[in-house]
């Protein structure tokens, strides 16, 4: 009999507060299939949609020796169809306007789908048709293909910077014989080396009902959801028992050291440690030390290297928790030019003070505060890899217990610093640790046996009608916007402050000012430091965060209802008196030189900021880097003289707006909003400045010289058209279509049909004045002539011989509304909406008009925004790669029409 679990907490926060109006009360159900299939129902009436989570209880680390990728591979292999429904999976799912993914570690698999309530049957047996009829699908050319891609996927990776070295560290950390020794992605060797049999064998013992949880979560009806899960995933048999490690822990015996180089980004010095499990007495403990050491800028690393010392770019610490054992990780991203030893000298001297001293009652606090906050803000989320159908699954997983969400809680709300310090000293040791250094670059088919599931795709539920989001308006006597949507539920508040001034409004010759601007707000103001600031978020268990573009500035604030007149008062603060301390700009500064250093290296990022500047033209406030983050030349002219200029000119009440989103009415909302920026004084906005006419390239192909690259980035682009254009809805369903999904026309082709690249994707950048259209991918540098010569026949072929499809154009209506949708899903998306109106200038009652829009794209409508605004012709180029590889590839395609961009 099942029973129904309800989720209680009655807890005390530790800042004396009584929280048990602060956890939410989930009712769900768990059942158990007589195949061992398990079953965690949690109905939401307030969620628009559903999510449904599997988990196979094996990841990498259930590899035999000798067959390591494995886990990997099936998380492609998944995707590519069975028996009953022969075609790709993502295919299915976004023509339906759904989300769905996968990931692997070492401990499991887990496929996720986020969908329309009316999806579910057929999504369940979706899922119960790969689960048992996989392998009659399974042909030795979908094998080869996706072996391919996943080697690809693992080049690709070790590209990128610090590539591989999570695993490098998990192997200083294990002995060989355990099973989180190996990589999680594979070994190319083994990958390749892997048979047909070897995956029938391996998805016969692993991808079976008794190895499998699945957990549903959002708007459903339980009852007929169990039939449902009983109709299609009761008749698969079991696979064989196997005994399921629970625990195996290891030692370290002195200090294990690695030193690798890194080509691409700065210095990095990674320290781990043994430490316990998921959900095992001192796990909580770890995460809040985690917190002490790394979280916000008063924590311990955090203060000391990045701030003091300012030897460090970032540090992040982390109690990596898994089912037979965690990893206690600390990460030291060093600054430009730092001395490595010295470094990490002064991180030692931070440890050892902590294990000599303990953490303090006020430390212990923030971290439970934040740790509770967090968990909230994950629950909102129904589905993806850690929102709240993921989070009920692990419970089941790590605790039997799908009901385990009061005892999460109160590992941390029950913590004291006695036991975190406890915890710290047992599990923390300077001589006996694992030291991975990233040394920087030098300046410069058999037969399956039938069972009895439905061998034919469910037809498609009733539609359940999408409620608006109701957005409320009022204005303070200064001049200040209030935007409201009333959201009940979570006890907690969304709160942005938009500041309708971004890059574009950058001074000549100085880029990054108003990124820096925003920056800057919470290193001091008022009478607060930067640390006196970041330790208040702390105790409020906010997040807190500034984020820019091109067309705004955005301060956002998560916290709870109760604390929110305290996180609006610390707002105003920021947003009205901020210090603007030279020496903060200095470190600031510093950092950004860092930042700047690593995009540089980055073939991804550069290639998009070439194609920037070659479609916009290099005065063209577009044209600059899409980061934010300005150019080393503009940094270096930035003063903190035009930070405070930038501030008095655009930060004023009739130019911000307050963003509300959660449980308030709008006459609450008001005087709120009233008391914490009512006495700011009103002034007269200056107009924005002018955007300048655009100056592209007049197309062609540009290439930069990256050598040591083992495969080329390409990136092509064109002017688009801004967010406010008329066309722009309908070019968004193209782009779709065309590169904006895995089920696109040009990722199909060159990843599934041609092997040519891990991914392909095309992107539309609707600005405020101004769009761009992109197309990214990696090739192998052999390969990019014909990558290339395939991107341009597909883009012809839309202008002609290949117009989007009767059924294109209805994947991709479905798709551009269910994302529509989606989109209010959370308090953050709903206040991000907000923002998007406002920065580029929309009606405020633009969301009631947006389905009826996407609804009248026809194929008369896609056809014409193609013809006006996507010309093969008109295409610039950038190839990122070794530069004379390249060109020896050029030539021997026939290509003559390039040129060599400036710099390396």
């Amino acid at each position: 009999m099942p029973g129904i679990l309800s989720i209680l907490a009655c807890l005390l926060l530790l800042t004396g507060s009584s929280i048990a109006g602060d956890v939410p009360v989930l009712a769900l159900e768990t059942h158990t299939l007589p195949n061992g299939l398990q079953v965690i129902l949690q109905p939401d009436a307030a969620c628009d949609v559903v999510a449904v989570n599997i988990r196979y209880h094996s990841g990498s680390g259930a590899e035999d020796p000798g067959k390591h990728g494995l886990a990997h591979l099936f998380e492609h292999l998944m995707f590519k169809g069975s028996e009953h429904h022969d075609r790709d999976y993502f295919q299915t799912i976004q023509e339906a306007g759904g989300e769905v993914n996968a990931q692997t570690n070492r401990d499991r698999t887990t496929f996720w789908e986020t969908i329309a309530p009316e999806q579910l049957e057929r999504v369940l047996w979706l899922e119960a048709d790969r689960m048992g009829r996989l392998l009659p699908a399974l042909t030795p050319e979908k094998f080869d293909r996706q072996k391919d891609v996943v080697i690809r996927e693992l080049a690709q990776r070790a590209d990128e910077p610090y590539g591989g070295g999570a695993d490098l560290l998990a192997g200083l950390v294990h002995p060989p014989e355990h099973p989180y020794f190996r990589p999680v992605g594979g070994d190319p060797g083994d990958l390749q080396a892997l048979t047909l049999e070897d995956a029938q064998a391996f998805h016969r013992t692993h991808y079976v009902p008794n190895n499998a949880s699945l957990c549903i979560v959002g708007a459903f009806d339980p009852g007929l959801a169990l039939e449902w899960v009983k109709r299609y995933f009761g008749p698969l048999e079991p696979g064989p028992r196997r005994v399921r490690l629970r625990s195996w822990p290891v030692a370290l015996e002195g200090e294990r050291r690695l030193e690798v180089p890194e080509a691409k980004g700065l210095g990095r010095i990674a320290m781990a440690w043994p430490s316990p499990g998921w959900f095992r007495p001192g796990d909580g403990e770890l995460d809040l030390l985690a917190d002490v050491l790394a979280q916000g800028r008063s924590s311990r690393l955090t203060r000391r290297l990045v701030h003091e010392l300012k030897t460090a770019q970032k540090v992040a610490v982390r109690q990596e928790s898994r089912e037979l054992g965690g990893m206690f990780v600390v990460e030291i991203t060093a600054a430009p030019g730092a001395d490595l030893g010295a470094l990490e000298a002064a991180a030692d001297q931070v440890l050892a003070t902590l294990l000599e001293e303990g953490i303090t009652p006020e430390e212990l606090r923030g971290a439970v505060n934040r740790r509770h906050a967090d968990l909230l803000r994950r629950l909102e989320i129904p589905g993806g890899t850690s929102g709240r159908a993921h989070i009920l699954n692990r419970y089941l997983a790590h605790t039997g217990r799908a009901d385990y969400l009061g005892r999460d809680l109160e590992r941390y709300l029950g913590a004291t610093a006695e036991g975190v310090s406890a915890w710290a000293r047992r599990c923390l040791s300077l001589e006996d640790r694992a030291v991975l250094v990233h040394l920087p670059a030098a300046p410069p088919v058999t037969p399956v046996e039938a069972v009895g599931v439905p061998d034919t795709l469910p037809p498609v539920g009733p539609g359940t009608p999408f409620s608006l989001p109701l957005l409320e308006q009022g204005v303070l006597d200064n001049g200040m916007k209030v935007l409201l949507v009333r959201r009940p539920g979570l006890p907690l508040v969304e709160v942005h402050l938009n500041v309708h001034t971004g890059w574009a409004a950058d001074p000549a010759g100085r880029p990054g000012t108003a990124t820096l601007t925003a920056a800057m707000l919470d290193e001091g103001a008022g009478d607060l430091s930067g640390q006196e600031i970041a330790a208040r978020f702390e105790a409020l268990g906010a997040e807190f965060r500034t984020t820019s573009s091109f067309d705004g500035v955005t301060l956002s604030l998560n916290i709870l209802a109760g604390r929110l007149d305290e996180g609006l008062d610390l707002l105003q603060d920021l947003v009205r008196h901020p210090r603007f301390d030279s020496r903060e700009f200095d470190d600031l500064k510093g950092r950004y030189r860092g930042r700047q250093t690593q995009e540089a290296a980055d073939a991804a990022i550069r290639g998009i900021v070439e194609v920037q500047e070659l479609v916009f033209g290099p005065d063209h406030p577009y044209g600059l880097p899409y980061t934010g983050s300005g150019t080393p030349a503009g940094l270096e002219a930035l003063t903190v003289d035009d930070l405070r200029d930038f501030h008095r000119r655009w930060y004023r009440p009739g130019n911000v707006a307050v963003v509300l989103v959660g449980d308030l009415d709008r006459e609450e909302a008001l005087a709120r909003c009233k008391g914490a920026f009512g006495s700011w004084k009103a002034a007269a906005t200056p107009a924005p400045p002018a955007l300048p006419a655009a100056a592209p390239h007049p197309g062609g192909v540009v290439l930069f010289d990256h050598p040591g690259e083992k495969q080329a980035t390409l990136v092509a682009g064109c002017l688009a058209v801004p967010r406010s254009h008329p066309d722009y809805r309908a070019l968004q369903l193209v782009n779709l279509v065309f590169g904006g999904q895995y089920a696109s026309r040009i990722n199909l082709n060159l990843r599934e049909d041609r092997g040519l690249t891990y991914g392909v994707r095309s992107r539309l950048l609707g600005f405020r004045g101004a769009g761009l259209f992109l197309i990214t991918a990696q090739v192998p540098v052999d390969r990019v002539p014909e990558a290339m010569r395939e991107l341009d026949r597909e883009l012809r072929e839309l202008r002609t011989t290949r117009p989007l499809t009767a059924d294109e154009l209805e994947m991709g209506r479905a798709r551009l509304q269910a994302g529509f949708t989606r989109s209010f899903g959370t308090m953050r998306r709903v206040a991000d909406n907000v923002d998007h109106l406002l920065e580029n200038d929309l009606p405020l009652d633009a969301w009631a008009e947006a389905l009826g829009e996407i609804a009248g794209i026809d194929a008369a409508t896609a056809a014409g925004v193609v013809e006006r605004h996507l010309d093969p012709d008109g295409l610039v180029w950038v190839v990122l790669g070794p530069a004379a590889d390249v060109e020896e590839g050029f030539r021997a395609a026939g290509m003559t029409d390039w040129e060599r961009g400036d710099g390396p």
